[in-house]
């Protein structure tokens, strides 16, 4: 999330046309009363038998499918253009809905996009596609995966940072959540912390070497001899966090294959939002 406090924020809201309640949306309304910001809402549909028969009749039973989605996001946005803030409207139809997300979100270039989630094995999330592992994968800005409609209660946001990264992606990692994790904590009025996990603690920082370049007090640095999944989420319950902020590297091509990265790890284990801040993969 790149934008200065003063700039307009781009949300990117994913609705489950499956679903009643849009804990998505809920989110979304909640930055917008904190900052200045125009909403997307977007929504992906696709039924088998509308694509059977005659051409017209196929034509018209799309087309009356995309209409009635229609009405109801516009039914969706009216308490938020009641009070003034923009909001637009995106259907897409495809059986591929998650690439479909994908897609759209690099078409629209959001400075965020918010989605719901739900709790995976993680078996499933290695073996299949699940949306969040492809937003987590390919998507080229950060994704806010919520698990509720529960706005956040705690009014802290922790960053998770990596231990002496060995690469300039890695580098430029850390430097992505930093200012992601203060940039949301400044427009929420929240308190940003930041924690980093180390195996061996002779490669632990130097805690007010850190903070200073974090820019926030000692107190709000967390150094852990631990693994990095286990100290995240342990910080993170010792806290009572009402986010995560943790980095991701956008790939391609074969590295997107590529099983585990910590956003994935973490994601099933806490109950709690989870922002991914991604950059690109170095070629």
């Amino acid at each position: 999330m790149t934008p200065s406090p003063n700039d307009v924020l781009d949300l990117f809201v994913v609705i489950d046309p499956t679903q009643e309640l849009q804990p998505a949306l809920t989110h979304a309304l909640r930055i917008s009363e904190s900052a200045r910001a125009r909403i997307q809402l977007f929504v992906c549909i696709f039924d088998q038998a509308a694509e059977s028969g005659p051409v017209d009749t196929r034509t018209a039973a799309r087309e009356h499918m995309i209409d009635r989605n229609r009405q109801w996001l516009e039914s969706l946005a009216q308490p938020l253009t009641d009070r003034g803030t923009t909001v637009t409207t995106r259907i897409e139809w495809d059986a591929n809905w998650r690439e479909a997300i994908v897609r759209a979100a690099r078409e629209e270039r959001p400075d965020l996009l918010i989605k719901a989630t739900f709790k995976h094995s993680a078996t499933a999330r290695t073996l299949f596609k699940t949306s969040d592992r492809l937003l987590l994968r390919h998507c080229g800005c950060p994704v806010l995966l919520v698990k509720s409609a529960q706005l956040w209660t705690s009014n802290k946001i922790l960053g998770c940072l990596e231990p002496k990264p060995g690469d300039v992606g890695h580098a430029e990692l850390n430097e992505a959540v930093m200012h992601a994790t203060r940039a949301l904590a400044d427009r929420l009025g929240a308190g940003a912390h930041f924690v980093l996990a180390c195996d061996d603690s002779e490669d632990m920082p130097d805690a007010r070497d850190l903070a200073q370049v974090a820019a926030v007090p000692r107190a709000q640095i967390h150094l852990c001899v631990d693994n990095p999944v286990d100290a995240i989420i342990s910080t993170a319950r010792r806290l009572d966090v009402g986010l995560l902020v943790i980095g991701t590297i956008a790939r391609r091509g074969a590295s997107a294959l590529v099983i585990g990265n910590t956003a994935e790890k973490v994601l099933d284990r806490v109950d709690i939002d989870v922002l991914a801040v991604p950059i690109p993969e170095k070629s």
